[in-house]
């Protein structure tokens, strides 16, 4: 070993592999033809042509993923689309949530998921007519009414003479041991109910100052509205059904009130008896308030609701096509597309409220397994992931996440999106939790030099000069610098396709090339989807799922 050599050891010394010229010992090399027989883990780093084939290479193992791109760098076309159908032609199969704000992405890898045994399902922002329909209350609704019949599981039994009960797998002789274990167990899935209501209340009615009253008032009248519609399910007159227990229902009611002097809730909460809890938390800002305070709350609370009365988004959210819950347990691969428009900001909201069901049921999967975590991979592909709205406490989501198999997948245009959304230290914590990132280009100089410095730095020596009183082969007759790996220079002369892959815990980092699919054969040549042609499971606009509040006494 030279003598520069051994002594680099006490510096930083970061290596930068080309990927024209990755040595044969880098893992996690296979070429396109050979995915069908490879059970490889892990996400995409490189993908270009050597000797005429397409090469791959992925990271060791399964990961969260942060892909930096500015608009128009080719996040999509290099990246994101090359990992669908790279995952799609593996033996080892993950399901994905991906949002397509283009519909590109649908196009371009769903018929070829189909062909490769997934289950595809598109809910469709641009058009509900060719669109599957999810509803994030069912869950709710459904716990309500098993704790509602939680007394009746009860199984009466004779043995020896003796007269038993059998709750819940457990067998009591006595009545007052029963009669507790029934009250607990209500007891446990009552505040079950209620830990859901809220987590709906804090997606739907976001908060966003600690100290505002009127915010936290739009969200105590949402739960008011919620548990008024629950307490409605055992109406024997035009009663809440799990068809219209929805977010359309809580906008109808919410449009029935009659605001101003002559206020008149439509005997929705006022004719309610005074141990309703439903009553008990709307009459503070309905029955005591002064008029105009009471206005302002549920103008306050319309407000916070504006971005579901936009068609497509409550004709979406009515009613539930498909069991969610059975497919987040499924071990089969399925992929759920969110084709969106962009440049509506309104159906941001929703999406992320989507995200958050689905990553829920993941997690109860996982939790319900014997190995805590899901046989099936998931990963959440979520382009434009900078312009969603902040995800309730996603810092312990996502970290929570890839100890159960959930993996996600940021699309960003630079850290500053998330710094936005985030705030700085909650976007620090969730940047440390992507273990791979790609990065293609930004125009933001934070970014830039945040990534340069992740990159780390490289030290070089050079002899001392006669000038500098050196003598040749000694320690003292070298001077040494250390640079950065990637300087800002060179992150900002990436060619279209070029990126620089950083994965933790590894020495080196990847100078990569992800070719674009359309410059692809082996891609661009597989079958092409419609969203015209999708054939949606029910109709939405069925009378069974429109709720229409009457006038109470």
């Amino acid at each position: 070993m030279r003598f520069e050599e051994r002594v680099l050891d006490a510096y930083e010394n970061m290596k930068l592999v080309r990927f024209d010229a990755i040595p044969q010992s880098y893992p996690g090399g296979v070429y396109w033809d050979d995915l069908p027989e490879t059970d490889r883990a892990g996400v995409l780093k490189a993908s270009f042509y050597e000797n005429g084939k397409l090469k791959q290479y992925y990271s060791k193992l399964e990961n969260h993923v942060g892909v930096i791109a500015a608009t128009r760098l080719g996040k999509t076309t290099s990246y994101i689309i090359p990992l669908i159908l790279s995952y799609s032609r593996q033996k080892k199969k993950r399901s994905m949530f991906i949002t397509d704000p283009k519909g590109e992405i649908y196009r371009t890898t769903a018929e070829t998921l189909r062909r490769e045994g997934y289950k595809v399902i598109l809910i469709n922002f641009r058009n509900s007519a060719r669109s599957e329909c999810w509803n994030p209350f069912s869950s709710i609704f459904r716990e309500y009414m098993a704790l509602r019949d939680v007394g009746n599981t009860v199984e009466f039994f004779t043995e020896n003479g003796v007269k038993k009960a059998r709750f819940f797998d457990r067998v009591y002789e006595d009545q007052k041991s029963l009669d507790e274990a029934v009250e607990v167990e209500t007891l446990l899935r009552q505040n079950a109910v209620n830990a859901k209501i809220d987590d709906l209340s804090n997606m739907i009615v976001k908060v966003t100052k600690t100290d505002d009253i009127w915010d936290y008032a739009a969200r105590d009248l949402f739960k008011a509205i919620v548990l008024g519609m629950l307490e409605d399910a055992e109406l024997a007159d035009n009663p809440i059904t799990e068809d219209t227990f929805s977010l359309n229902t809580v906008l109808n009611i919410l449009d029935s009130f009659v605001t101003g002097s002559r206020f008149d809730d439509g005997g929705f909460f006022s004719s309610r008896p005074s141990n309703s809890m439903a009553k008990s938390m709307a009459d503070k800002y309905l029955s005591i308030a002064a008029e105009k305070t009471r206005d302002s709350y549920i103008t306050t609370f319309r407000s916070k609701l504006s971005d579901y009365y936009e068609v497509q988004t409550r004709t979406i959210t009515m009613a539930n096509s498909l069991d969610w819950e059975a497919i987040a347990r499924s071990t089969d691969p399925v992929a759920i597309f969110i084709d969106f428009r962009d440049e509506l900001k309104s159906q941001y909201s929703t999406i992320t409220l989507y995200v958050q069901d689905m990553y829920r049921m993941l997690i109860e999967a996982a939790n319900d397994s014997p190995t805590f975590k899901l046989q099936t991979p998931w990963y959440f592909v979520l382009d434009e992931f900078g312009n969603f709205p902040a995800i309730k406490d996603f810092d312990t989501v996502i970290s929570a996440c890839a100890g159960r198999n959930i993996w996600f997948v940021l699309v960003l245009q630079s850290y500053a999106q998330l710094d936005h959304v985030y705030k700085e230290d909650v976007a620090k914590i969730i940047r440390d939790n992507l273990n791979v990132s790609v990065f293609f280009g930004s125009n933001n100089l934070t970014t830039l030099q945040t990534f340069s410095d992740e990159c780390g730095n490289f030290t070089r020596f050079a002899p001392s000069s006669a000038l500098e009183g050196g003598r040749r082969g000694e320690l003292g007759t070298l001077k040494h610098e250390t640079i950065p790996l990637m300087p800002r220079s060179k992150l900002c002369a990436l060619k279209p396709g070029e990126c620089v892959v950083r994965e933790v815990n590894d020495d080196s980092i990847l100078f990569s090339k992800m070719v674009r699919y359309f410059e692809c054969d082996e891609m661009n040549s597989l079958p092409k989807a419609r969203e015209e042609e999708y054939v949606a499971t029910i109709n939405p606009l069925k009378r069974k799922y429109n709720y229409r509040p009457k006038k109470r006494k």
